[in-house]
């Protein structure tokens, strides 16, 4: 009963394997009537030579010809070219998607350059009221003389100095920035291009080409 079972189990797979292999003309009129692809061994005798490794209890090896040795392969999809509606409006989407990654751009550098012009102002205010106390303490400790003298000299040096240096911090800021929005600007450019190449065989254009959330 049980062998019985087994056998019945393993050629409906069979069956099944065969179908989806090669459709309803492959349905094996009977266990005698398989195709058999058989190879000589060392002993002789003809064995198939497409067998499983191992095949359940009592089943008859030449129902193993009827597996498929290969799957077949799954035929790529492909998409219908794109409308001339769709090239109108994907390009239409890209280019305001550009135009808007660049305002975002001149947004936050803009932003940058206030929080440096702000953070500059309160350094100095800083510095300023660090040279207040020490000028008081000074003048306080030097009523007269030429000490009085050198000392403005010297603080006005101190001042020009700071002034320099910030105003230096704001110009490498604004050059980094220009640099930031020309490196930007040429590689929309090279996206564009190549989202025009694509829009022009009527493909839809690879999804890395549009602007990066955040950028």
């Amino acid at each position: 009963m049980t062998k019985h079972l087994i056998l019945s189990i393993f050629f409906t797979l069979v069956v099944s394997m065969a179908v989806f292999a090669g459709g309803s003309s492959l349905l094996p009129v009977g266990i005698g009537s398989l195709p058999l692809k058989s190879a000589t061994n060392v002993s002789g005798h003809a064995e198939p030579s497409h067998l499983p490794s191992a095949l359940p209890s009592g089943v008859p090896s030449h129902l193993a010809s009827a597996v498929p040795s290969v799957l077949p392969s799954v035929a790529p999809v492909v998409l219908p070219p794109l409308s001339d509606k769709e090239v109108k409006d994907l390009r239409r989407e890209f280019e305001k998607s550009q135009a808007t990654q660049i305002k975002a751009l001149d947004h936050r550098q803009k932003v940058e350059l206030k929080e440096l012009d702000g953070a500059q102002k309160a350094a100095f205010n800083e510095w300023n009221d660090k040279e207040k106390r020490a000028r008081r303490q000074f003048f306080k400790e030097h009523e007269k003389g030429p000490e009085r003298r050198d000392y403005i000299k010297q603080f006005q040096d101190r001042r020009d100095k700071l002034f320099a240096d910030q105003k230096a911090d704001r110009e490498k800021r604004k050059q980094e920035q220009v640099d930031q929005r020309k490196s930007l600007i040429e590689e929309q450019l090279k996206n564009l291009k190549a989202f025009e190449e694509s829009l022009a065989k009527k493909e839809r254009p690879d999804s890395t080409l549009w602007p990066k959330p955040g950028t």
